[in-house]
């Protein structure tokens, strides 16, 4: 079973409580703000079958290629098939895996990292994954409950994401297996291969992880900015592309019902786009691939321009407003985590509606976020340091 993480899990004398802020539209402050395109500096796998626990990194690249029907052809792509076979397995599921993966690459790479700076060796402010960013980036807009810990080790703040996973309803997983049904339609391992030479689909799978460099900065001179390094899975590279250097070579793929009315476009705007949005800017993606579904099956497909979708979401989101956020929310936890413990736990949540909440915890968990192998790394690399 997955492991699951929830405040529930808490005994209350546990934690101390420190401050919150608010998370709603009108308490973003009113700056400029601006996150830069990111910057790729490593990669790497993860090999893993859906029914297990156990996820294999490998310093390699495990990449698909986007293969599209031909224009004009037929689309009909059931993303239900085969599901009854595999319904026992939890496809909402998120692998409570904490930062362990990245933190494999970042010891596999301590030597072209380690900048002989002890106090801040990885040289960044914040270290997490993309997806943490876009939650925090999304909070004031879309109203969905998440946990993130926070421990700051050697100058830097690691942000980990916790799971509950709960066992979804039956419409949830199925939904979830459908968006992994369409990726292995219109995409292949190989691209040498004819787009007839369809794979069979198999618990057995691969994501490619490419670990990034970014910052935000404000033009406000106190502020400054604020350094960020994270992971991110990326879905494909583009039809015709085979270079993973670049990050516009790479496409984002989704899927969305068809919109029959006006509640269903206001909707997709004010609450999809925005999600979709800023996991592609924070990829430096500039194409998404949108199946639309009918009954689940996919009848139409659209190449969407990233670039494009702030403007068609005015009236509910900017770009501004979110990297504002952002910039709003990291400050706030630079100012809660002052302790420099590797050991040391503090908990965000936004179980109450718009409003981030903050725990310092008192004791050691399973909340513990950097394990002792990493520890332990970072300390031969101080008496390496030490010795010069």
């Amino acid at each position: 079973m997955a492991s699951s993480y929830s405040l529930k899990d808490l005994d209350p004398s546990s934690y101390e409580r420190k401050k919150s802020i608010d998370c709603t539209k009108s308490s973003i402050e009113v700056y400029e703000a601006t996150l830069n395109v990111p910057t790729k500096i490593g990669h790497f796998s993860v090999k893993f079958e859906k029914d297990s626990e156990h996820r294999e990194v490998i310093f390699d690249e495990c990449l698909s290629y986007l293969k599209l029907p031909p224009k004009g052809e037929e689309i009909n792509f059931d993303l239900s098939d085969g599901y009854y076979k595999y319904s026992h397995i939890n496809w909402v599921a998120a692998p409570n895996v904490k930062l362990d993966e990245i933190l494999r690459w970042i010891v596999d790479n301590r030597n072209s990292l380690f900048l002989f700076n002890d106090k801040k060796p990885l040289e960044t402010d914040f270290l997490s994954y993309r997806g943490v960013f876009t939650k925090i980036m999304t909070a004031p807009f879309v109203q969905e409950k998440w946990l993130i810990g926070a421990t700051k080790f050697k100058g830097t703040i690691y942000l980990c994401p916790y799971y509950e996973n709960d066992t979804p309803n039956e419409i949830h997983n199925e939904f979830s297996y459908g968006g992994i049904r369409f990726e292995d339609y219109i995409t292949l391992s190989n691209p040498s291969k004819l787009s007839h030479e369809k794979e069979p689909f198999t618990l057995k799978r691969n994501e490619y992880f490419m670990v990034l460099r970014n910052k935000i900065q404000s033009y406000e001179s106190s502020f400054g900015k604020i350094d960020l390094m994270y992971a991110a899975e990326f879905d494909c590279l583009d039809e015709g592309m085979t270079n993973s250097s670049f990050l516009e070579n790479f496409v984002e793929i989704k899927t969305t019902r068809h919109m029959r009315n006006e509640y269903h476009i206001q909707d997709f705007h004010r609450k999809k786009l925005i999600k979709w949005w800023c996991q592609c800017y924070l990829g430096g993606v500039d194409k998404i691939i949108c199946g639309y579904k009918n009954r689940n099956v996919v009848d139409e497909i659209e190449s969407m321009d990233v670039n494009q979708i702030p403007r068609m979401c005015v009236s509910y989101w900017s770009r501004g407003q979110c990297f504002s956020f952002l910039r709003q929310f990291l400050a706030f936890v630079q100012q809660t985590v002052v302790d420099d413990d590797p050991n040391q736990v503090y908990l965000f949540s936004n179980e109450d509606v718009f409003q981030i909440s903050s725990r310092k915890l008192l004791v050691n968990s399973h909340f513990q976020i950097l394990p002792e192998w990493y520890i332990r790394e970072w300390s031969k690399n101080s008496k390496n340091v030490d010795s010069l």
